[in-house]
């Protein structure tokens, strides 16, 4: 896709990542930033040290801030200083310790834009969330309406609220490389058979006491257990010492134990898609669920829950199917579905490739970003 001429001059965006770096809002804030950064703005990746993404962020020209995961106000202070030296036009956090650091940064004199995204639902406690958007942002961006819904129930002022959809590199997701695919078929999918797959993070707090898991393997191993025919679960996305529990949480939940194929943490999914004839996310409480459209730009099958940004990249039973937030049994309804017709399948799969296209373009969305800090520094 041709660049169009930049209509602001270039600035200086530092994007806090005080994480690991293995999630889809992480994913997302990367492919944004390497959009911006071929636009000509200057970007600098501020990340702890084991951040999954380093040696992208470097193999795409951004410059690394180091930061700690344990707050300080030294590191705030030095986040301070290198801003007003380096006349950082934008400071942009994507997770919880990011906002503390700049909110704190801007307590000590800070005077970057700073300009959160909004990844997840406000949750259960609204007015909090937009309290802290609004006392120590100049802007929000959410990834979706219902994420934009949340914040405007906190009495956050639209004003102050854009809406950024989630973007993919989309070509990446449709042709991955044939060898790749080949690898992960080999190593993980089960030939003769249906291969489903669910790519969501499962850590050790992943589980809960008393609740639900953060992205629901429980109800999706439900559903599974009452799918008659021949299957292979892949789950992708497990930490090494998480796959123990995992394997203890399939069985609790009747899934056998042959039917449950466990891979950690890929840097590269693209190709997992292509290995999987159905793709499942169960969580109800995405913000908007970037596999799911990353899943629909692969041609997959997909199912998500009926809640959050997911039913704004799924149209039920026209590009995939929603079902009932923690309901088995309309799950395992919906895969049996597919699984017996072929041609559903394909319907979804068509329609999924043409959605994707009109409103996850990464390209697209990276121009609809970069209009939106033009306007917030002045530029």
């Amino acid at each position: 896709m041709p660049e169009a001429a930049l209509p602001v001059r270039p600035l200086s965006i530092m994007t806090i990542q005080s994480g690991t770096c293995k999630g889809g809002a992480d994913m997302l804030a990367f492919e944004f930033f390497k959009k911006l950064k071929a636009r000509g703005h200057r970007i600098i990746w501020a990340c702890v040290d084991d951040c999954a993404l380093m040696a992208r962020a470097v193999g795409a020209g951004f410059e690394v801030f180091p930061v700690k995961r344990k707050f300080s106000l030294g590191q705030c202070l030095r986040l301070v200083r290198f801003c007003f030296e380096e006349q950082v036009a934008v400071i942009n956090p994507h997770d919880s310790r990011g906002r503390h650091m700049a909110a704190a940064s801007r307590a000590l004199g800070l005077n970057s834009r700073i300009i959160f995204f909004r990844h997840c639902l406000p949750g259960p406690a609204p007015f909090l969330k937009a309290w802290l958007d609004w006392t120590s942002a100049d802007y929000t961006i959410a990834v979706s309406n219902a994420v934009k819904r949340g914040l405007l129930a906190g009495r956050l002022p639209e004003s102050r609220i854009g809406v950024v959809n989630g973007g993919i590199d989309i070509p990446s997701f449709e042709h991955p490389a044939p060898e790749k695919i080949e690898l992960a078929r080999r190593k993980y999918s089960h030939p003769g058979v249906i291969n489903i797959g669910i790519v969501a993070r499962f850590h050790k707090n992943s589980i809960r006491p008393g609740r639900l898991s953060a992205k629901r393997h429980e109800i999706l191993f439900r559903a599974l257990s009452q799918v008659s025919r021949e299957f292979n679960l892949i789950a992708v996305g497990c930490d090494e010492d998480a796959r123990e529990p995992l394997k203890k949480l399939a069985a609790e939940n009747g899934l056998e134990p042959g039917r449950l194929t466990i891979c950690g943490f890929e840097p590269d999914i693209a190709p997992f898609y292509k290995i999987f004839d159905i793709s499942v996310l169960p969580s109800p409480a995405e913000g908007l669920g970037l596999v799911l459209a990353e899943s629909l730009a692969a041609g997959t099958a997909t199912i998500g829950a009926r809640a959050g940004g997911a039913a704004e990249v799924i149209t039920d039973d026209v590009d995939g199917f929603l079902f009932t937030p923690d309901d088995h049994e309309d799950l395992a309804s919906k895969i049996g579905q597919l699984i017996i017709d072929p041609a559903l399948r394909e319907r979804f799969s068509l329609n999924g490739r043409q959605k994707v296209k009109r409103l996850f373009d990464i390209d697209k969305n990276a121009l609809e970003l970069e209009k939106i800090l033009a306007r917030v520094t002045g530029r």
